[in-house]
Protein backbone atom coordinates (compact mmCIF):
# COMPACT_ATOMS: atom_id res chain seq x y z
CA UNK A 1 0.00 0.00 0.00
CA UNK A 2 2.82 2.43 0.88
CA UNK A 3 4.50 1.71 -2.47
CA UNK A 4 1.27 2.46 -4.36
CA UNK A 5 0.74 5.75 -2.50
CA UNK A 6 4.39 6.70 -3.06
CA UNK A 7 4.06 5.90 -6.76
CA UNK A 8 0.86 7.97 -7.06
CA UNK A 9 2.50 10.93 -5.31
CA UNK A 10 5.52 10.64 -7.60
CA UNK A 11 3.32 10.58 -10.70
CA UNK A 12 1.37 13.63 -9.45
CA UNK A 13 4.59 15.56 -8.73
CA UNK A 14 6.07 14.58 -12.11
CA UNK A 15 2.83 15.57 -13.87
CA UNK A 16 2.74 18.90 -12.04
CA UNK A 17 6.40 19.60 -12.91
CA UNK A 18 5.77 18.69 -16.54
CA UNK A 19 2.73 20.99 -16.70
CA UNK A 20 4.74 23.84 -15.18
CA UNK A 21 7.49 23.35 -17.76
CA UNK A 22 4.88 23.71 -20.51
CA UNK A 23 3.51 27.01 -19.15
CA UNK A 24 6.49 29.17 -20.10
CA UNK A 25 6.73 32.47 -21.96
CA UNK A 26 8.55 32.60 -25.30
CA UNK A 27 10.27 35.84 -24.31
CA UNK A 28 10.06 38.80 -21.95
CA UNK A 29 11.13 42.37 -22.73
CA UNK A 30 11.17 45.74 -21.06
CA UNK A 31 9.49 48.61 -22.90
CA UNK A 32 10.75 52.14 -22.35
CA UNK A 33 8.44 54.70 -23.97
CA UNK A 34 7.27 51.93 -26.32
CA UNK A 35 10.77 50.82 -27.41
CA UNK A 36 11.82 47.26 -26.61
CA UNK A 37 14.83 46.72 -24.34
CA UNK A 38 16.22 43.21 -23.80
CA UNK A 39 16.51 41.84 -20.27
CA UNK A 40 20.29 41.62 -20.66
CA UNK A 41 20.68 45.20 -21.89
CA UNK A 42 18.31 46.48 -19.19
CA UNK A 43 20.42 44.88 -16.48
CA UNK A 44 23.93 45.34 -17.93
CA UNK A 45 23.64 48.79 -19.54
CA UNK A 46 20.45 50.34 -18.26
CA UNK A 47 18.31 52.95 -19.98
CA UNK A 48 17.76 56.69 -19.90
CA UNK A 49 14.81 57.64 -17.72
CA UNK A 50 11.60 57.16 -19.74
CA UNK A 51 8.18 58.72 -19.22
CA UNK A 52 6.68 55.23 -19.21
CA UNK A 53 8.28 51.88 -18.33
CA UNK A 54 6.71 48.49 -18.89
CA UNK A 55 7.40 44.78 -18.87
CA UNK A 56 5.83 42.55 -21.54
CA UNK A 57 5.53 38.77 -21.23
CA UNK A 58 4.97 36.93 -24.53
CA UNK A 59 3.35 33.50 -24.84
CA UNK A 60 2.68 31.27 -27.83
CA UNK A 61 -0.94 31.23 -29.05
CA UNK A 62 -0.67 27.42 -29.03
CA UNK A 63 -0.85 27.52 -25.23
CA UNK A 64 -4.43 28.84 -25.50
CA UNK A 65 -5.42 25.37 -26.74
CA UNK A 66 -4.15 23.78 -23.51
CA UNK A 67 -4.97 26.40 -20.90
CA UNK A 68 -7.86 28.69 -20.05
CA UNK A 69 -7.52 32.38 -20.91
CA UNK A 70 -7.97 33.07 -17.19
CA UNK A 71 -4.74 31.14 -16.54
CA UNK A 72 -2.88 33.92 -18.33
CA UNK A 73 -3.87 36.51 -15.75
CA UNK A 74 -0.54 37.78 -14.43
CA UNK A 75 0.31 39.71 -11.29
CA UNK A 76 3.13 42.23 -11.72
CA UNK A 77 4.76 43.39 -8.48
CA UNK A 78 6.97 46.46 -8.89
CA UNK A 79 9.85 47.21 -6.52
CA UNK A 80 12.31 50.10 -6.26
CA UNK A 81 15.76 49.84 -4.69
CA UNK A 82 16.93 52.60 -2.40
CA UNK A 83 20.58 52.60 -1.30
CA UNK A 84 19.96 50.12 1.54
CA UNK A 85 16.41 48.79 1.10
CA UNK A 86 14.02 47.38 -1.48
CA UNK A 87 10.54 48.91 -1.36
CA UNK A 88 7.31 47.50 -2.78
CA UNK A 89 5.80 50.18 -5.01
CA UNK A 90 2.61 48.65 -6.43
CA UNK A 91 0.89 45.57 -7.81
CA UNK A 92 -1.04 45.25 -11.06
CA UNK A 93 -3.17 42.23 -11.94
CA UNK A 94 -3.46 42.07 -15.72
CA UNK A 95 -5.78 39.55 -17.44
CA UNK A 96 -5.37 38.03 -20.89
CA UNK A 97 -6.72 40.38 -23.57
CA UNK A 98 -7.35 39.24 -27.14
CA UNK A 99 -6.30 42.71 -28.30
CA UNK A 100 -2.72 41.92 -27.26
CA UNK A 101 -2.29 39.18 -29.87
CA UNK A 102 0.55 39.97 -32.26
CA UNK A 103 0.66 39.38 -36.00
CA UNK A 104 2.75 36.26 -35.38
CA UNK A 105 1.82 33.31 -33.23
CA UNK A 106 2.19 35.25 -29.95
CA UNK A 107 0.20 37.25 -27.45
CA UNK A 108 1.46 39.41 -24.62
CA UNK A 109 0.43 40.42 -21.14
CA UNK A 110 2.03 43.71 -20.10
CA UNK A 111 2.31 46.03 -17.14
CA UNK A 112 3.16 49.71 -17.55
CA UNK A 113 4.14 52.29 -14.99
CA UNK A 114 4.64 56.06 -15.17
CA UNK A 115 6.55 58.42 -12.86
CA UNK A 116 9.74 56.40 -13.09
CA UNK A 117 12.66 57.67 -11.04
CA UNK A 118 16.31 56.91 -11.62
CA UNK A 119 17.78 53.82 -9.94
CA UNK A 120 17.19 50.09 -9.88
CA UNK A 121 13.70 48.68 -10.54
CA UNK A 122 12.55 45.10 -10.24
CA UNK A 123 9.38 43.33 -11.34
CA UNK A 124 8.27 39.90 -10.21
CA UNK A 125 5.53 38.34 -12.35
CA UNK A 126 3.26 35.62 -10.93
CA UNK A 127 0.89 33.52 -13.05
CA UNK A 128 -2.65 32.84 -11.84
CA UNK A 129 -2.30 29.38 -13.40
CA UNK A 130 0.02 28.04 -10.69
CA UNK A 131 0.75 31.00 -8.37
CA UNK A 132 4.43 30.63 -9.24
CA UNK A 133 6.79 33.31 -10.55
CA UNK A 134 7.01 33.44 -14.35
CA UNK A 135 10.49 32.37 -15.34
CA UNK A 136 12.62 32.55 -18.47
CA UNK A 137 16.17 31.21 -18.72
CA UNK A 138 16.15 30.70 -14.93
CA UNK A 139 15.41 34.39 -14.30
CA UNK A 140 12.43 35.07 -12.02
CA UNK A 141 13.18 38.68 -11.03
CA UNK A 142 13.38 41.15 -13.89
CA UNK A 143 15.63 44.09 -13.09
CA UNK A 144 16.44 47.28 -14.94
CA UNK A 145 18.69 50.23 -14.19
CA UNK A 146 17.20 53.63 -15.03
CA UNK A 147 19.82 56.40 -15.48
Amino acid sequence: MKKIIGLLIGVCIFGYSFAQADFKPTHIVWKADGKEVSLKSAYDTGIDRPEELGLSVYFSNDLLKKYSKDDFTLEFRWFYYYSTTKEFMNKQVIPYDKLNETSGNLFSVSSVRKNIRSGWWEVIVTAKYNNEPVEIEEVKRFQIYVK
